[in-house]
């Protein structure tokens, strides 16, 4: 949901942005590269 409420701001956001705006949110599980992947995947969509 944090996701959807940034891209829906600004969908044109750099790696860099999306690691600073999704910096509050813990994972412990090693996923950090798909989550910036399907990110990235997801705001391409919305351009």
């Amino acid at each position: 949901m944090s996701t959807v409420a940034i891209l829906e701001k600004n969908a044109k956001l750099t790696d860099a942005q999306i690691r600073d705006q999704l910096s509050g949110l813990k994972c412990r599980c090693g996923t950090h590269m798909a989550i910036l992947r399907a990110v990235r995947k997801a705001a391409n969509s919305m351009a």
